[in-house]
């Protein structure tokens, strides 16, 4: 019956709930589940017989907790036990708004009064009273609300329309300002893309020859590099300085044989390392880890070391550009 009077439930949540409680009843009434599930009434509506108590039952106890948090916001007043003191209050100072009988049957303070039948049944009638008093007072609040409200929403509606008809006066009047100078508009655009694709033509002819002539001084610088390769050591003792790799076979032609050190000799080179030569490291495709270890390396030592990274020339270049003073790329 508790399932039956919650018309807050679902069909679906009813039959879950069903399922799991009850199984076996669950069982019993599979066929008539079926009967009764595109019906718009609760589904066991036409199954079980449901008592007025029992409905009022289930819509108390689904608000219980709604009015518990009202109740518990509210301040209620104290009123004060002396049977006197209430009687002076109720002939003297007594007004509906105060909510003093309200007050006393919610906040079971009645418990401070030695009432006959008839007292209590009157302050239940007072109480009443002064709910219907709230009551009215919240809902003259309310249409004074609501006429604010349809007030504002006059003056939004009138405001729109105002926009509108505005909004719609601007568009036409950028209209006839574009059909006037449409003709211009249309000569301005032509002078304008002609000037462009002319400037566009002149840049690409540029960019041509800037490229053409880079690649002519690539090709000069190159071959100019090159020669002198093949002609000596781009690099000998002169230069002060040790270049610790793994491939010293790439550059054994640039670089004087004595020059190119093994990279596993290099933690061992650094403890007797005197400042005299300046230290490359050649990190061509050394990992993270091992690239850090230098690092370290080289701060505990305070050595000067500049770690290099790419093709053999371009570290060459490098290189020759920092003994040159130029500083690394």
């Amino acid at each position: 019956k508790k399932i039956a009077s919650n018309n807050k439930l679902k069909n679906t949540e009813v039959i879950a709930l069903l399922g799991v409680l009850y199984p076996t009843k669950y069982t019993d009434l599979r066929k008539d589940f079926k009967r009764y599930l595109d019906d718009s009434d609760h589904i066991l509506a036409n199954v079980v017989d449901l008592e007025i108590s029992d409905i009022l039952h289930s819509i108390i106890n689904y608000y219980r907790p709604y009015v518990k948090k009202i109740y518990d916001s509210i301040e209620w007043p104290s009123i004060k036990s002396d049977p006197k003191s209430l009687q002076a209050y109720l002939k003297s100072e007594y007004e509906l708004e105060s909510s003093v009988a309200t007050t006393l049957y919610f906040t079971d303070q009645m418990n401070k009064f030695d009432l006959t039948d008839e007292e209590n049944h009157l302050l239940y009638e007072l109480a009443i009273f002064e709910l219907l008093k709230l009551h009215s007072k919240t809902n003259s609040k309310i249409k004074e609300l609501e006429e604010k409200n349809n007030n504002m929403k006059n003056k939004y509606n009138n405001l729109m329309k105002q926009t509108k008809t505005m909004k719609r006066n601007k568009e036409n009047e950028i209209l006839n300002v574009k059909k006037i100078y449409k003709e211009k508009i249309k000569d301005k655009d032509r002078l304008i893309n002609y000037l462009k694709n002319q400037r566009e033509q002149e840049l690409y002819e540029q960019s041509i020859q800037v490229k053409k002539l880079n690649k002519e001084i690539e090709s000069l610088q190159e071959r100019m590099f090159r020669e002198k390769q093949t002609s000596y050591n781009v690099i000998n003792k002169k230069d002060k300085i040790l270049l610790f790799t793994d491939r010293a076979h790439e550059f054994d032609k640039m670089v004087e044989k004595e020059l190119l050190k093994d990279l596993e000799s290099l933690e061992e080179y650094l403890i007797s390392y005197d400042n005299d030569n300046l230290l490359f490291v050649d990190v061509f495709g050394m990992g993270t880890s091992s690239k850090q270890k230098i690092r370290r390396m080289s701060k505990k030592n305070k050595s000067k070391i500049k770690i290099l990274n790419g093709s053999s020339l371009n570290i060459i270049r490098n290189i020759i550009y920092y003994i040159e003073g130029a500083g690394l790329n």
